[in-house]
């Protein structure tokens, strides 16, 4: 006689494991059907060797600020948040770069406006001066303006000693986070410009002009049809602006005295009194999270409101003539705004002429002794910045051409992984993955501290600043034909061959522009810088600048000559790459 069982037994957990790995095989296996099997090795070796340089690093802070005696603990955080002066530190610093943000915007926004939609004699220069602040670094603009505003500057001079019955005192505001945020303003907003220029370039104009052929104004026009069509371009420069703000140590650093009360300062006091101090650990980690949280929600809102717009072939700019007050208005505003970011510009080439600057009737004299000491007394400094900014832009334009092909081009499992290490650099202040690299490197034979800091500085160099080249041979590979590699490969070359007769001409001038800006970035790069050199005859220019202004003696001086030759660097490098990129220079800064 069969019994027949009609209850349900149910399946054990492991076969649901062993079903659950099998059918997750059975999807990787699909996958890997039509992977490139050439570009899945050698995606793998890029993303473990930005791992290892990357997310490593940033492990290691986070298991340092998460430890207490070798075992798991808040204690650290404990401390933080019971300390008054770091929590006013971690206000002050979000406020900092929200305002920073605020100020980008107010400038950015409308110069973009106005020299994409509007036609006006002058239009190209005002293209070209508009880009210009962002060659100083805002460390060298802290310098020049010290010269300007400062306590002992011209205006003051002239406040207090020319128009005595002005003020009773010196006004003090230079050295405050209003400030910090002043400078940050006019030196990060041209970001913004250039972001939101290269969206308004590539709007399709008849999404416009339907819109006004329907009663709309032009101000109703801007905000329900051009800005939500570029705003990812608008967020994509406001973010960078918010990290860069973040965490910038220099500006607050050579201010001092209220300016000093942020994050990243006192990250930096903490590690240079010991590196064994955990609360600086803690502050990076904050820093990192602050900035990863602030990248995330906005690449979200960015997707969930992302518009597309279909683009005509041909030109797509759209431009009016400008006419009566609109014209006025446009050239008080644009001329307004570049003379006052050009101030830091003018204050740092002054103090580097000087002999001394005397607080009641200003320079004693005049000398061009500051630039011997930097070019002739000390050329190593010159030299070290030369050398691993070249180092560090040759191995970002190497990584950068592969990186790109392999994601725009080939087809592999892992793509997404690879194209969020590639951007998460934009997320890491310096000052992580300076503290990063000693503590993975530490008691080995590239420790930082005991032995050479050149392989840790090149390499940081090369991580930090590998999306510009990313982004700009990207950009170039898409707009590149790819019918062109198609008939070069039915003609029996190789992908190899391909890439180095076809695909590397055309994208050329792309990846030399991006390697452009990298060496730019890595020749002004201070966070990473001072915290893992500190050995004096491994100096870049940019450790040598913030040790001479220690000098109390013509300290400002001298920094101020190093500061004008890297404003001279770096203006040249990014003439070159505007040169290259035209319009497409925006769309290398998007993260």
């Amino acid at each position: 006689m069969v019994h027949i069982n009609l209850y349900y037994s149910r399946p054990s957990r492991t076969t649901w494991r062993r079903w659950l790995l099998r059918l997750w095989l059975n999807g990787l296996e699909r996958r890997l059907r039509g992977t490139d099997r050439g570009a899945l090795i050698a995606s793998l070796l890029l993303t473990s060797f930005l791992g290892l340089t990357i997310l490593y690093p940033i492990v290691l802070v986070v298991y340092e600020a998460f430890t207490f005696q070798g075992s798991f603990s808040l204690v650290n955080f404990q401390v933080f948040l019971g300390y008054g002066l770091l929590r006013e530190a971690l206000l002050n610093s979000i406020l900092v770069a929200l305002a920073s943000v605020v100020g980008t915007t107010i400038l950015g926004i409308p110069m973009a406006y106005l020299l994409t939609r509007y036609e006006f004699r002058g239009k190209s220069l005002f293209q070209i001066l508009a880009s210009v602040p962002l060659i100083a670094p805002p460390f060298v603009g802290a310098l020049g303006l010290q010269l300007i505003f400062g306590r002992g500057g011209i205006i003051n001079n002239l406040l207090l000693y020319r128009l005595l019955h002005w003020v009773d005192q010196p006004p003090d505001w230079l050295y405050s986070l209003t400030g910090v945020v002043f400078i940050e303003t006019i030196h990060l907003f041209p970001i913004v410009f250039l972001t939101v220029s290269a969206a308004l370039s590539r709007l399709d104009p008849s999404m416009e002009e339907s819109a006004e052929n329907l009663g709309a104004g032009r101000f109703r026009v801007f905000r329900t049809v051009i800005f939500p069509l570029v705003r990812p371009g608008y967020m994509a420069g406001a973010i960078l602006v918010f990290i860069w703000s973040l965490s910038d140590l220099g500006t607050p650093l050579m201010l001092g005295g209220e300016a000093s009360r942020l994050l990243a300062v006192q990250a930096f006091f903490r590690i240079q009194a010991t590196y064994t101090d955990l609360q600086g650990y803690v502050i990076s980690i904050i820093l990192q999270a602050v900035s990863i949280v602030a990248l995330l929600l906005v690449r979200r809102y960015v997707g969930l409101r992302e518009y597309a717009s279909m683009f005509r072939a041909g030109t797509l700019s759209r431009t009016r003539r400008m006419g009566g007050w609109t014209k006025i208005l446009a050239y008080a505003f644009l001329i307004t705004v570049l003379c006052i970011a050009f101030l830091p510009d003018v204050g740092i080439f002054l103090a580097s002429i000087v002999e001394t600057w005397s607080i009641y009737v200003g320079p004693t004299g005049y000398t061009l002794a500051n630039y011997r000491e930097v070019l002739l007394d000390s050329p190593l400094y010159v030299q070290n910045s030369l050398f691993y900014s070249s180092a560090a832009a040759l191995f970002d334009v190497a990584f950068g051409l592969l990186i790109a092909y392999l994601v725009v081009r080939k087809s592999f499992v892992g793509k997404s992984l690879l194209e969020g290490l590639t951007i998460l650099p934009f997320a890491v202040p310096g000052i992580v993955l300076g503290l990063g690299y000693l503590r993975a490197w530490q008691f080995t034979p590239l420790d930082p501290l005991r032995l050479s800091p050149v392989p840790a500085l090149i390499l940081s160099y090369t991580v930090r600043r590998l999306p510009y080249t990313v982004r700009a041979t990207h950009a170039s590979l898409q707009q590149m034909d790819v019918s062109l590699e198609e008939a070069s490969r039915n003609l029996g070359a190789s992908t190899t061959r391909t890439i180095w007769k076809i695909t590397l001409p055309l994208v050329a001038p792309g990846l030399i522009a991006g390697g452009l800006m990298a060496f730019v970035n890595a020749m002004i790069e201070v966070s990473s810088t001072l915290i893992i050199v500190g050995q004096m005859r491994y100096f870049p220019l940019t450790r040598a600048l913030y040790e001479y202004t220690q000098n109390p003696a013509n300290g400002l001086m001298v920094a101020s000559a190093a500061g004008v030759l890297l404003i001279a660097v770096t203006a040249a490098c990014l003439a070159v790459a505007s040169r290259i990129l035209g319009r497409s220079m925006g769309l290398v800064l998007r993260a």
